[in-house]
């Protein structure tokens, strides 16, 4: 639950507490801090915060001040209506970005998150999906949740130039291009590029997946040259 929580926007300490509140209803702040190890100052601090925003209530019982947390569907409908706030906004907001000729945006990305946001927007690409480099490790990331992207996967227009060590990924994934080429042996990339649309994904991995996005259609339509370009010297 608290991670759930956390990727809603919960600072740790706020989710470790509201959920502690959720386990034990009723309960006090110094009970709260022998539970979680967390000095009492902070817990007050934090039953607080979430006080003011309306995740927690507290009452007296026998002169002692106790704490609840407010049913987690009170939370859902919150973002719920958020959530339908931002989506009204999105049309004003691509108004004013279609407003400049030049529109140039650029993201770096981090983990299995970075992963997901570039499959989901690859999955609504308008054009043929173009893959170079060594990014066979990209879904095995993912963990079990790949399987959920893999028939979707398969289903787009994929093109891929990989070095010859891919194939050691290729043999454990489902993941299936429409085409697939190979660069000689002795060619080597440290680092991955996806290009579709206006997009362009530049990728590596050491400790984790880092993923830049640059959104911008010069810089795609220059590595979509690239890609053809290369796509002649690979072998099939």
């Amino acid at each position: 639950m608290i991670k759930e929580l956390e990727n809603i926007g919960f600072s740790e300490k706020e989710a470790q507490i509201y959920t502690a509140l959720v386990r034990h209803r009723e309960i006090s702040a110094p009970k709260i801090a022998l539970i979680l190890n967390i000095d009492r100052r902070t817990v007050y601090d934090v039953i607080n915060s979430l006080f003011h925003k309306g995740y927690v209530s507290r009452k007296k019982v026998q002169s002692k001040e106790v704490f609840s947390a407010v049913n987690p569907e009170i939370i859902l409908d919150e973002f719920t209506e958020k959530i339908a706030d931002l989506r009204s906004a999105i049309p004003l907001f691509n108004k004013e970005i279609n407003k400049s000729e030049e529109y140039q945006e650029i993201n770096v990305l981090y983990g299995v998150k970075a992963i997901s946001l570039l499959i989901n927007k690859a999955l609504k690409s308008k054009s043929e999906v173009f893959m170079m480099g060594r990014g066979g490790y990209l879904l095995e990331q993912l963990g079990e949740s790949k399987h959920q992207f893999v028939s979707k996967l398969n289903s787009l227009n994929w093109k891929m130039i990989q070095t010859h060590d891919y194939k050691k990924y290729s043999n454990k994934s489902d993941f299936v291009p429409k085409e697939i080429r190979y660069l000689p042996d002795n060619v080597k990339f440290g680092v991955a590029y996806i290009v579709f649309d206006d997009k362009l994904y530049f990728f590596t991995k050491k400790k984790e997946i880092m993923l830049i996005e640059i959104v911008d259609d010069k810089f795609a339509d220059t590595f979509k040259a690239y890609f053809s370009l290369f796509w002649k010297v690979a072998k099939a």
